[in-house]
């Protein structure tokens, strides 16, 4: 059986703020609490902790001064509903079960009630922490989330209310949400809540590990529980499009959502639970490091769970990708590849020279078209060989559209390949290093004979990088800009999403 309540919110007297998303970025709104946890940042760990939205001094999102605002606790018992019937923020209105709660909040009580039994019973995954030690708790320990108008700035997030004194970077905290998803786009809004609201509780789930694995690690691995929980859904497909376009960017490092890629690879290739694993090590003090990160860690966790290194991993893992929309090949990849972006390449022209700058834990790809060629390869050079350090190629032979050959190789190995009737070979340039270095190697690719003059003539110091424009196999090329200013103007332009 379900409960209901109603109150009136307090009167507040400032106007409800529609917050951006370089505000929600920048603002600090702290409280003091006390009970076990801390609400104020830790050394060493940054946290943005806001009052709640039924809290007139609420400096983020808060429900107007008039709004009266009701709660609908979930049939699992686990999660409270917050919402209102009246102003911007009044959800829809739909009652065709005439109970008297609007059918929209029934929905979403159920999809946080079966995500996180899905979390929990099924992966694994320790519950959110509870929110009894919290004073301004929502009414009781039961998670909270929170009904409002976003304003088209976002669809949710994950807030804390304040984080253990014994381990800060684990966190208690409630999900605002949209209130009614009109104009988001979303197939509907049952569906709308279903994807945001197991996206979100997920980042409750992290919170009871770690909070500051950062946000390739938070969104991407958010991203793939979505998927996992309730595959039929979309969400993933669009998102990993993000990292698709952008493999040259070092792994853990932009805003993450694509990253949801990565972690889909690992549930692929190896299981599910290591995704669970890999969070569990992330916790402060697991295996007697203080502050463990999940990039300098995961090495060590797929050598014991799998007797697999990081570096043989992620050159599989850009290997994968190859295989991804009309190149998908579900027996030696993805399994729903079809369903993701194409991999954007750079097209040249062979022979091709060049200075590379790979970011780690990334991989660059090249486009060459055959052109008559009956043998093509590709290696990396240096007179520094420290640059060629932790540097993999893999190569790829496409005829007819699918791709005929695909192996992994050294970079200086400079292996040929048979491209006899071939459209074109693709190279990936793989930087497996988990350390923040940037590699400056020169790079050839041609005919064995023509790699080999190459190879000789190469000074990283002196050799012009030709202009290079990306391909993504959907008709759409363009000269590059500066790869984190690329990121940034992306995030700006196109990022309506959660936190």
């Amino acid at each position: 059986m379900t409960s209901s309540n109603t109150f009136a919110a307090p009167v507040n007297t400032f106007a409800a703020p529609v917050p951006s998303r370089t505000s929600v970025a920048l603002s600090l709104a702290l409280v003091a609490m006390s009970c076990g946890y801390d609400a104020s940042v830790s050394s060493g760990h940054t946290h943005v902790i806001a009052l709640r939205p039924d809290n007139p001094a609420a400096e983020m999102w808060r429900y107007g001064t008039d709004d009266v605002i009701e709660f609908h606790d979930s049939t699992g018992g686990a999660f409270r509903v917050h919402y209102t019937r009246d102003g911007d923020h009044a959800v829809l209105a739909a009652d065709d079960n005439m109970n008297g709660t609007p059918d929209f909040v029934e929905d979403v009580a159920a999809h946080y009630d079966e995500a996180l039994n899905y979390y929990v019973e099924t992966l694994g995954y320790r519950a959110p922490i509870a929110d009894s030690q919290v004073a301004d708790n929502g009414g009781d320990s039961r998670f909270d989330v929170y009904l409002l108008d976003f304003g088209g700035s976002s669809d949710g997030a994950f807030t804390l209310d304040g984080c253990l004194v014994d381990k800060p970077a684990q966190c208690i905290g409630y999900v605002i949400q949209e209130n009614d998803f009109a104009g988001y786009g979303y197939p509907s809004p049952a569906l709308a809540a279903r994807i945001v609201g197991s996206h979100e509780l997920f980042h409750a789930v992290q919170s009871a590990y770690d909070r500051d694995q950062g946000g390739a690690f938070n969104e991407g691995t958010a991203v793939w529980a979505t998927e996992a929980f309730d595959p039929s859904l979309d969400d993933f497909e669009h998102l990993v499009r993000n990292y698709l376009e952008n493999p040259e960017a070092a792994l853990d490092r932009g805003l993450g959502y694509g990253q949801g890629l990565f972690f889909q690879f690992l549930s692929e290739r190896f299981e599910p639970a290591l995704i669970r694993t890999l969070l569990e090590a992330c916790e402060d003090g697991a295996g007697g490091i203080d502050d463990p990160y999940w990039l300098q860690i995961i090495d060590g966790i797929l050598q014991a769970e799998h007797g697999a290194s990081f570096t043989e991993t992620f050159v599989e893992f850009a290997t994968w990708n190859l295989y991804t929309s009309t190149h998908a090949n579900a027996a030696l990849a993805y399994a729903h590849g079809a369903d993701y972006a194409p991999l954007a390449t750079h097209r040249v022209t062979a022979p091709y020279k060049d200075n590379l700058r790979g970011f780690y834990a990334s991989t660059e790809y090249f486009s060459v078209l055959v052109e008559g060629r009956s043998n093509m390869t590709a290696a990396l050079a240096s007179t520094d060989v420290s640059e060629l350090a932790d540097l993999h190629l893999v190569l790829a032979v496409e005829a007819n559209s699918a791709y005929t050959q695909a192996l992994s190789i050294a970079p200086t190995e400079a292996l040929p390949l048979d491209t006899e009737g071939a459209t074109r070979l693709v190279v990936g340039v793989v930087n497996t290093s988990t350390e923040e270095v940037i590699r400056r190697p020169g790079f050839c690719i041609g005919t064995p004979d023509e790699v080999a003059t190459c190879v000789a003539e190469i000074d990283p110091s002196t050799v012009a990088a030709p202009t290079k424009t990306k391909n993504n196999d959907g008709g759409c090329h363009a000269a590059p800009i500066s790869l984190w200013a690329g990121l940034v103007v992306f995030a700006l332009l196109t990022y309506r999403r959660r936190w």
